[in-house]
């Protein structure tokens, strides 16, 4: 048996998270059954989305009052009676917020450590940022010299997006919410304008400004006003891709935009879509991200708190825009295994 922290959720968030909302407990853990693995977790990704499932009466990802939180992560294999996971390799998938647990491999990918560090598989070469090179290039089909409008340009997701966006030749606006990610975008990430929607009296002005011909692809990760702007700032048929809706997830009220008309006098397409389509492509991205990595046309930045106890601090901390980048809970370093 293996003491493990784990976060559990204590009650349901009625409008934002706090962290009077969790609480941390020990567990044993039992040793590996057969066809079975213990998995030591070293990386946790923080991520939007997760918190739009944590509603009481959903059954999503097994959320549940005294349950453990749920979410991607990489770990390192420290005992394995399973034929396809070998001791001392390194896997990512979903499973809980906790320091060990036991796993039968199922929906677990074996990554390859010296290809790239291992919590890259939870940045620019996790699923997460896929929903950015699918989005931009089967969803919403861009194309060299149109204007992409990139919304949450800084996160983890619309920062990806910047940056194959203008690998294709586009030209990338995008808004965040602060004059530091505002500049990482345009002097690091090499996009083409940014905003800081916190800084500007009229935010549709100030897109309008930086989009004088106007926006063809509007990669949408937060809705609410930032939407509400870019329909003002759309070319007659565009296309909005809607990827998530921040604006909502933690209490932000209804994430719809007031001047939906727009959509139907430009004759816009609005399409949604999730990453989750495209699992069975995911080879064919991590083969390209990898190769762009490799030649320094794509980079990544975290944000990253240690240890499993700051887990939520670090999830409330991300709708608080405290992350550039990719948000991060280390949890510990890989153990020398023989």
């Amino acid at each position: 048996m293996v003491a493990s922290r784990e976060v559990q959720l204590k009650s349901f968030p009625t409008g934002n998270m706090t962290e009077e909302n969790f609480e941390l407990a020990t567990v044993q853990v039992p040793s590996p059954g057969q066809g079975e693995l213990m998995v030591k977790n070293l990386w946790l990704s923080i991520e939007a989305g997760m918190r739009a499932l944590l509603h009481e009466g959903d059954a999503h990802f097994g959320f549940g009052k005294g349950k453990p939180v749920r979410g991607f992560a990489v770990g390192q294999i420290i005992q394995s009676r399973h034929p396809r996971f070998p001791k001392g390799g390194y896997i990512t998938g979903l499973c809980n917020w906790q320091e060990y647990y036991i796993s039968n491999g199922e929906g677990m990918q074996i990554i390859d450590p010296n290809l790239v560090p291992v919590h890259h598989y939870l940045t620019v070469m996790g699923a997460m940022a896929a929903t950015a090179y699918f989005g931009l290039l089967d969803v919403g089909r861009i194309k060299a010299g149109e204007t992409v409008g990139v919304s949450a340009a800084a996160g983890s997701v619309g920062s990806v997006a910047c940056q194959i966006a203008k690998l294709t030749g586009c030209r990338v606006v995008g808004t965040a919410g602060s004059d530091e990610k505002v500049d990482w975008l345009i002097n690091e990430l090499g996009i083409d304008a940014a905003i800081n929607y916190k800084k500007v009296d009229d935010l549709q002005e100030a897109m309008g400004a930086a989009c004088p011909e106007g926006i063809d692809v509007y990669f949408d990760n937060v809705a609410g006003k930032s939407l509400e702007a870019a329909l003002e700032v759309m070319k007659p048929r565009g296309r909005i891709l809607a990827c998530g809706t921040v604006h909502d997830y933690d209490g932000g009220g209804p994430a719809g935009p007031a001047n939906y008309l727009q959509i139907t006098q430009k004759r816009l397409s609005v399409q949604g879509f999730s990453v989750l389509d495209y699992m069975d492509r995911m080879p064919e991205y991590l083969s390209r991200m990898s190769g762009w990595i490799t030649e320094g046309k794509v980079r990544s930045r975290e944000t990253v708190y240690e240890g499993i106890e700051n887990a939520v601090a670090a999830w409330i901390g991300l709708f608080q825009g405290k992350n550039i980048g990719k948000m991060l809970v280390k949890l510990g370093d890989p153990d020398k295994v023989e």
